[in-house]
């Protein structure tokens, strides 16, 4: 009788920390997508529906260079255990919505505690907006060089010809 409700309460430990662990997944502010040892996609979340614009009943359980764009499904390709390194990457893609993004994808391999390959792991930033302010910060600063040029080409001019209509005046009373 102990033991059936020590399972019973191990049971219910478990299923709360299964549904902690979706709801804390679900609500990321990065998007995740992970695939298992089988090269299917796992988990998916909602922050990665949201980028990528495929919901994410399409793609679980499915092989990324189906369900996923080319650059995404790319970095999913299962790398194994002697690469279990993070990599960094900036990806460019246009979504479902004809949109251009700027996605900062950090992937690594899963390993266990056995050193054996696991899965994959990619974690998806939209840094669109921050490229958009950075090109608009490089735009104003060559008008802002252009503005300073033109401000000495226009000083340059001013002196000879402050010069000239000075002669001209002193001409004009001789």
């Amino acid at each position: 009788l102990l033991t059936l409700q020590g399972l019973k309460g191990s049971q219910i430990r478990l299923r709360q920390i299964r549904e902690y662990t979706d709801l804390l997944i679900s609500s990321l502010p990065v998007g995740l997508i992970a695939t298992g040892e089988d090269g299917t996609i796992r988990i998916f979340n909602t922050s990665a529906e949201q980028m990528i614009g495929v919901a994410a009943e399409k793609v679980l359980d499915k092989v990324p260079e189906k369900v996923l764009p080319v650059e995404l499904s790319a970095e999913l390709q299962q790398r194994g255990v002697a690469s279990a390194g993070v990599m960094q990457k900036e990806i460019v893609f246009t979504d479902g919505k004809q949109r251009r993004l700027t996605l900062m994808s950090i992937s690594l391999a899963v390993v266990d505690n056995s050193n054996r390959f696991a899965g994959n792991t990619l974690l998806l930033q939209d840094v669109s907006h921050v490229k958009e302010l950075q090109q608009e910060l490089r735009r104003n600063e060559r008008l802002a060089a252009l503005g300073k040029m033109a401000a000495g080409v226009a000083h340059e001019l001013r002196n000879p010809l402050s010069s000239i209509k000075g002669l001209t005046l002193l001409l004009k009373g001789k």
